[in-house]
């Protein structure tokens, strides 16, 4: 785990989410508790909606499903965590606005070279915000 992932987590243990982040390092998703399994995320720039890609999604969406647990994507930008819950998004039937777009491999800096993504879209709106 990152030591700034860790931060986030542990911002969310002190909301009394009790997650505990998987050890597997390839795993699709990096926490989970009893009822909801958590992709987290540190943006360095602040956006008005932020990104979620089509694998992460549709990978948790099913996987949440099987377990019977709700997919949570807790996003931290500009000193405030962003924390939606997919599950209910989907039940919705929100329009993540998905494209492919060429961004980095990774959003935190260790392959800087560009790749196609499908990815999607949610507006900050459609989240619980709290201090970081």
């Amino acid at each position: 785990m990152k030591s700034n992932e860790e931060q986030i987590l542990d911002k969310l243990n002190d909301m009394g989410l009790n997650l505990i982040w998987d050890k597997y390092q390839y795993n699709r998703f990096d926490a989970e508790n009893k009822s909801c399994i958590a992709e987290i995320k540190d943006r360095h720039s602040f956006y008005r909606s932020t990104m979620i890609e089509f694998d992460k999604h549709s990978y948790n969406t099913l996987y949440s499903q099987y377990v019977n647990k709700r997919f949570m994507y807790a996003v931290r930008m500009k000193g405030f965590i962003y924390i939606f819950d997919i599950t209910e998004l989907n039940r919705q039937g929100y329009n993540y606005k998905w494209e492919w777009k060429t961004i980095e491999a990774t959003t935190n800096f260790e392959r800087r070279d560009l790749v196609k993504k499908f990815v999607g879209y949610i507006d900050l709106s459609k989240g619980y915000k709290i201090n970081a």
